[in-house]
Parts: C-alpha cells; structure tokens; sequence
C-alpha cells in the first residue's frame, strides 16, 4: 500500500492541560510527556477535534520497535481472545507493526529517532485509528508536529474504540471521562 502524502501544521501549547487551538480546529486538553527510563520518548495528547475526540500518542524513539511491542503487550492484557474486542485490538496491533516496518525500512536521515503518530478518534457516527509518519520538531512547552503522511487508516467498532481510549488514558494516568465528555457514538 503506498501512503497518502498529507501535509499538516500543527501548534501545540505549553503544558500539561494547557488549552489551544491548531490550524486543523483541533483544542488541546491535555499533553503530557512519555517517558521510560528516564528518557522522553514522545508526548500523550488529548484533542477535540469538531465533533470527535482524539486520543494522540505521538512516539519520537530509537526504539520504535520496542515500543511496538509494548502496545502489543498491553493490548494482550487488555484484550483477551475471548474478549467482544480482540479482533479490532488484532487489527490495531497488525497495523502498528506494519506502520513501524514501513518506518524503520523507508526512513533514512542522519537522526536516529524514529516517529509515529498514532490517533484514535471517536465521533458520534464513527471510531477508528489513524497511524502516521510524522515530522516534528522540539520548542517550547513540547513537540511540534509540522508534516505528515498516512500510513494507514482503520475503521473500527465504536464500542473498540471508547474503551481504548480510556484504556490508553489510563496508562499515562488520567481518567479520560473527567476531562473530555466522549460521544455517544452508535454501537457497531
């Protein structure tokens, strides 16, 4: 599959909970860093974007491979075989190891970081995640997300993909359903 080339500018505020805007329309709720082992390995984000909410975790790591592996583990545990949600989960662990294949393979500047976007967006007519190549850049308060390109995008269950939201929001912490009121999208 050859991606979509799509060219993006994003501003970012500085701080956690800090709110914004972007050019896209998108109001930052929260942000905050992801760290493991003391080192930063990119940012957490939750963004309203029109009527949808968007869970972003944006990776910016040398170890994108490990960091696939670790989405893979937790959806393992979050996601049984004999869960109502394991083949959307399957599906989504598929296309970040597929994403992260293409990256590690097509990406060739001298920076060792490699990225990944990752969003799952929840409207009251749909869910699904969107996995990106992009382009950042570091300044003030965080990352900025200055270019990118689709990898892949996956049209999922609204039930999958409430439930992980919450689920990666929990991991960094925070009890998404405080935050941000998530739609009532039809069960399908």
């Amino acid at each position: 599959m050859r991606p979509i080339a799509v060219l993006f500018v994003v501003l970012w505020a500085a701080g956690v909970g800090a709110q914004t805007s972007d050019q896209r329309g998108d109001e930052i709720i929260v942000r905050t860093k992801i760290e493991a082992r003391g080192r930063n390995h990119g940012e957490f984000r939750l963004v309203r974007r029109d009527e949808s909410v968007v869970v972003q975790t944006l990776l910016v790591t040398r170890s994108l491979k490990r960091a696939a592996a670790r989405i893979r583990d937790k959806e393992e545990a979050n996601w049984p075989k004999d869960s109502p949600g394991y083949g959307a989960s399957l599906r989504y662990v598929e296309a970040v190891a597929a994403a992260v294949a293409e990256i590690l393979e097509t990406e060739k500047s001298g920076d060792r970081k490699r990225r990944l976007l990752i969003e799952i967006e929840l409207s009251e007519n749909a869910g699904g995640i969107s996995l990106w190549k992009p382009s950042t850049r570091s300044g003030e308060g965080g990352l900025t997300l200055v270019t990118g390109e689709l990898i892949a995008r996956l049209e999922l269950p609204c039930s999958w993909t409430r439930r992980e939201m919450v689920l990666v929001a929990e991991d960094r912490g925070l009890d998404l359903q405080k935050l941000v009121p998530l739609p009532d999208c039809a069960l399908h």
